[in-house]
């Protein structure tokens, strides 16, 4: 058989080709595949963060109606004996004050990082700590700093500060400072007698 006369077939690629579009296949593929972990990282810290804002929402709303619509306790029973005055409130993470129905209100920070809530009518209540607390909080969100300013005056008023940090699936932590001040809007001086 004579080799000098067989056709040479260049259709085909040569090793050094493959290796070289296998290389550039794979810079494109391992860019992509950073590209699309950073945009779901980025979707995960937003969707974080969306819910930490929601729920202080609902917790800032929840309680500056209360606040706002909270009565003076006259005799002290709903505030921790401080006859005369709306809150009782300080810097551990505890508010009591008289709600517009009443029922003698606390707010804490629980020992497992959640804000709680707490409403007794006056009629059962027993004194500071026979509360029955429930979470306002959701179990993603942690509350790791929970601080209640009083400022009296005519008009008494609370300043909330609060720490909210929330773990995703994703181990994505999402952290949000806040401060708000709610004012009373409860102007009686004295108690009325029907």
């Amino acid at each position: 058989m004579n080799f000098k006369y067989l056709k040479k077939n260049d259709t085909g690629f040569t090793l050094v080709e493959l290796v070289v579009g296998m290389g550039v296949f794979a810079m494109i593929l391992l860019g992509t595949s950073v590209i699309f972990q950073n945009v779901i990282q980025g979707q995960s810290r937003a969707i974080s963060s969306q819910t930490t804002q929601e729920a202080m929402q609902y917790i800032f709303e929840t309680m500056a109606k209360e606040i706002r619509m909270a009565r003076k306790d006259f005799d002290g029973k709903c505030n921790n004996n401080k006859p005369g005055k709306v809150f009782n409130a300080d810097t551990v993470g505890k508010l009591y004050f008289r709600n517009e129905y009443d029922e003698c209100v606390s707010y804490i920070k629980s020992v497992n990082n959640r804000l709680q809530i707490s409403r007794v009518p006056e009629g059962s209540y027993s004194g500071i700590g026979s509360h029955v607390y429930y979470d306002i909080t959701p179990d993603e969100l942690a509350v790791s700093n929970l601080q209640f300013y009083e400022t009296g005056g005519t008009q008494e008023a609370i300043t909330v500060v609060m720490t909210l940090n929330t773990l995703n699936a994703y181990f994505i932590q999402s952290r949000m400072d806040l401060q708000t001040t709610i004012s009373n809007h409860y102007y009686l001086e004295d108690k009325l007698v029907p």
